[in-house]
């Protein structure tokens, strides 16, 4: 699966116009040995795929003969020249195919932890463990928001409740604390770590408050505005979304929010200074206007709308980006000073239509700049399509072993080229025809 992906991506596009480009011996040679390949119609009769794996300081080295033709042609000489049927003696070089760069496995970095930190923070990644602590914070976010109800409804809260989620917060503790064993200092410069630490510290606060300070009703009223610290607790579901493998369209939004934060602060202080100078035509132009106006007359909102710039913030807020009632002050200043349309409309479109649509093409580019340089989460997803791909590879190459013995021979490849309907649409796709095909397998069969 490995080598057919490679031979798709690199290989099968060189062998269209090869010795048009190629320029250094090697290239002539390596097209030379694509073409002095046996036809298709006349395959060698029972040649086996098996690959030579190795590994050097944790990078797969793959290791294979082109041909046994030209396995015998390289035999027969022994200073590795070999002659084609077209005259031509060149020197064959050792063909090489490796993976990419990686750093350490898993193991071996597994193996420089001490055994107690290996145990712990095995137990911390594994699926149950999250899922449990997942459902936990849910949970936590269901009684603080049932808490908050009761609360606005002068109702009590149930001592159940209450216990529930205490035990939450003993549960982060906890979790937090087998962090700090894991990662000693490192707790320090990982940012949602240090998210975990501010919602412990707000949750100890607040249940400090609620059972020392708050039994005294005067107390109580003082200290009722540091409540809010116990909806902290709900930030933690935004940690979720980077634990939890299977929510990567979750994960893609909460990271574009957070990278473009910057870029949102600042389009919305533009849209303000749009928005502000509208507000000031409001005030000095049309103000007057609705002062004088008899279907406003009634109206105290109307009247207050455009009788400062902040007000006349609002009232554009309202209107334009909010879209409420855009016709109550607009229509009937329109019909009695056609004039003020170039205000009404003018505002209308660019803010609805220019700042506002400019700020969401702002946004999106800056995060296509973002992720372009963000080089370690677009190499982690290229990994995972290149498994994803040899993992599709190795389920046909399953089917297509027919007798089940492990190895594949061309006629079963052919086969099962012929039979799969999903191995026929991806040669398709990696415009592989059953030349390249026979080429591939005779490239990567090394007995």
């Amino acid at each position: 699966a490995s080598y057919f992906y490679i031979f798709a991506q690199w290989i099968s596009p060189l062998n269209l116009d090869c010795r048009a480009v190629c320029a250094s011996d090697l290239s002539q040679v390596f097209c030379i040995m694509l073409d002095d390949e046996g036809s298709p119609q006349d395959p060698p009769p029972k040649r086996r795929a098996s690959l030579a794996e190795g590994s050097v300081e944790g990078n797969d080295v793959h290791e294979f003969e082109v041909s046994p033709a030209m396995s015998s042609a390289e035999a027969s000489e022994p200073n590795g020249t070999m002659s084609s049927e077209l005259g031509r003696t060149t020197t064959r070089p050792p063909l090489i195919a490796s993976n990419f760069i990686r750093g350490q496995r898993r193991s071996s970095v597994s193996g420089q932890l001490s055994w107690s930190v290996l145990v712990v923070l095995r137990f911390l990644k594994r699926p149950a463990f999250v899922n449990f602590m997942g459902l936990l914070t849910l949970f936590d976010a269901y009684l603080t928001c049932t808490d908050i109800d009761r609360r606005a409804a002068g109702m009590d809260r149930v001592p159940w409740m209450a216990v529930a989620m205490d035990f939450c917060l003993i549960m982060y503790f906890c979790e937090y604390v087998l962090w700090i064993w894991v990662k000693r200092f490192g707790v320090c410069i990982d940012n949602f770590l240090l998210i975990d630490l501010f919602i412990l510290v707000t949750g100890i606060a607040d249940l400090f408050l609620d059972r020392i300070l708050y039994q005294d009703q005067a107390m109580r009223e003082n200290f009722g505005w540091i409540r809010f610290l116990r909806i902290v607790r709900i930030m933690r579901v935004l940690k979720l979304f980077r634990r939890i493998s299977y929510l990567k369209e979750l994960r893609k939004l909460l990271t574009m929010a957070t990278t473009c934060m910057k870029t949102l602060l600042w389009s919305f202080l533009f849209c303000f200074v749009i928005m502000s100078c509208w507000a000031m035509l409001l005030v000095d132009i049309v103000y007057p206007l609705i002062q004088e106006n008899e279907e406003l007359v009634d109206c105290d909102q109307c009247q207050r709308a455009a009788s400062s710039v902040m007000d006349a913030n609002l009232l554009l807020f309202k209107t334009v980006i909010a879209g409420d009632s855009w016709g109550l002050i607009a229509v009937p200043l329109i019909e009695a000073h056609p004039a003020t349309a170039i205000i009404f409309v003018g505002s209308l479109l660019t803010l609805e239509f220019g700042v506002l649509n400019l700020i969401v093409a702002v946004v999106v580019d800056t995060f296509a700049e973002l992720r372009e340089r963000d080089v370690m989460n677009r190499a982690e997803e290229m990994e995972a399509e290149i498994e994803e791909d040899k993992r599709f590879l190795q389920r046909i190459f399953d089917r297509a072993d027919e007798d089940g013995s492990g190895e594949l021979t061309f006629e079963e490849l052919l086969e099962g080229a012929r039979n799969d309907p999903e191995f026929q649409s991806r040669l398709r796709v990696m415009d592989i025809d059953e030349a390249d095909l026979h080429q591939l397998f005779s490239m990567i069969d090394v007995d």
